[in-house]
């Protein structure tokens, strides 16, 4: 049992060493031209004569478990003292289940290995060095309101503050235009994932879409989202902290992202990708942190579920 044989082994997770080879060997040997059960002292006396020496009994049992275990050889325990045997069918049977195991093993491996794949090639190279930055100097959450101006600084803070900062029992308000849903979820985008990130994580993320005008949910708006929504998004919504809706009033507000009460995040232009913004801590201002989040509470509360809309698309057109 050389070379290809053992690699063949290898390759659906069994590791079968010279000790297992001559285990085996010495099991057939004493079990004689018709595979009867050999008990345990026949075994361990051929064992002993193919190695030239003897091995404990504790030694013997754990390799003639371990060869059990992998379904190599069959244990009989009708007969007194038991006895240990190799069947053809049996350890086919045994291979089989480990290729088809080792095989779902392998996928699953190769889905997030290409999950991740995937999102570092949707990365910004600048969002990757802001990353390695703080990694280095340890970045820390902010503690007093300020102004941000760029917008990769932008985008920096709202991953700091809120994508990484939100975890278990936390809860993320995002308000945004629904004139953006034409665009639909950015796949690429950092701050976005980090904020699924949070969600996956436990934390629940409100996301709010506010019209500006007479804007309707039409179904081109609909799906110009689905046609953009990643399968990284989809699986996150599976867990049921991400809820989305869409604001039955028209309401002239900035954008921003909130954390609990704790602290919000402004957007000062109405570019999809702002490059000034205001960072708000409660200390500072709490009146305005609170009224913010009243009020989108208010919006959410009485607000068009998009997600349950988006899934009868998605069944709609799996089903088409």
């Amino acid at each position: 049992m050389k070379g290809k044989t053992l690699k063949a082994l290898e390759d659906i997770g069994l590791r079968i060493s010279d000790r297992d080879i001559t285990m085996l060997k010495a099991i057939v040997e004493a079990s004689g031209a018709e595979l009867r059960p050999a008990t345990y002292a026949e075994i361990s006396q051929v064992h002993a004569e193919m190695a030239k020496r003897e091995f404990s009994k504790a030694w013997m049992y754990r390799c003639l478990n371990s060869l059990r275990d992998q379904g190599l050889i069959r244990e009989d325990t009708v007969q007194h003292p038991k006895g240990y045997f190799i069947d053809r069918s049996h350890m086919e049977s045994a291979l089989r289940k480990r290729q088809r195991d080792r095989t779902k093993e392998l996928k699953a491996a190769r889905s997030a290995v290409q999950e991740k794949l995937d999102l570092l090639r949707g990365s910004r190279m600048q969002e990757l060095g802001i990353r390695v930055y703080d990694a280095m100097v340890g970045n820390a959450e902010a503690k007093t309101s300020n102004v941000i101006e760029g917008i990769e600084n932008v985008r920096h803070t709202v991953i700091r503050e809120f994508g990484e900062a939100a975890d278990n029992g936390d809860t993320v308000r995002v308000l945004s235009f629904i004139s953006l849903l034409n665009r639909g979820l950015p796949r690429g985008g950092l701050p976005e994932r980090k904020l699924m990130s949070a969600a996956e994580r436990g934390a629940k993320v409100l996301g709010l879409m506010v019209p500006q005008s007479k804007e309707s949910l039409g179904t081109d708006l609909i799906a110009g989202f689905t046609a953009n929504m990643s399968d990284h998004f989809q699986k996150t919504t599976a867990t049921g902290n991400i809820l989305l809706r869409i604001s039955r009033e028209v309401v002239n507000t900035y954008r921003m992202v909130s954390l609990n009460r704790d602290k919000m995040i402004l957007y000062l232009t109405n570019a999809i990708e702002s490059d000034s913004a205001a960072l708000i801590q409660r200390k500072d201002n709490p009146g305005l942190i609170d009224d913010a989040v009243d009020t989108f509470d208010r919006l959410f509360q009485d607000g068009v579920d998009v997600l349950d809309v988006v899934r009868g698309m998605l069944q709609q057109k799996s089903a088409s």
